[in-house]
């Protein structure tokens, strides 16, 4: 999901608001999401402007939006992100940042919180 797919409404009606997005995106330097979920607790409570009731906001939020974990499946047929990092010769951080933009269908994290992304199907 893309942020600007994400239903605003204010604080009043208990959803994220505007201002937390807002905070929270101009104090963070990277972007992505692994960045924002590997913050210390810390580092939110000292942001000007962001309240607790808009932080939670923003918490459940993401976590509605957040990938599915799935559960039943055989780690055989998915590859790790180290494993694809590795294949497609790039550094397994922007790899990670890829996955969480969407790039590669079929991935997901799974109980463990490691990404894994289906390997290709062979025909034949």
């Amino acid at each position: 999901m893309k942020i600007e797919e994400v239903q605003f409404f204010d604080v009043e009606k208990n959803y994220m608001s505007v201002q937390a997005c807002n905070t929270v995106w101009m104090n963070l330097g990277n972007k992505s999401f692994h960045n924002l979920v590997s913050q210390h607790l810390n580092d939110f409570k000292n942001m000007e402007n962001l309240g607790r009731n808009s932080f939670e906001n923003l918490i459940r939020e993401l976590y509605d939006t957040a990938v599915p974990i799935l559960i039943n499946y055989d780690p055989n047929q998915y590859y790790t992100s180290a494993q694809l990092a590795e294949i497609l010769a790039i550094d397994e951080g922007k790899l990670i940042e890829q996955l969480e933009m969407g790039r590669y269908k079929g991935a997901f994290i799974n109980e463990e919180g490691q990404w894994l992304k289906p390997k290709p199907q062979m025909n034949g």
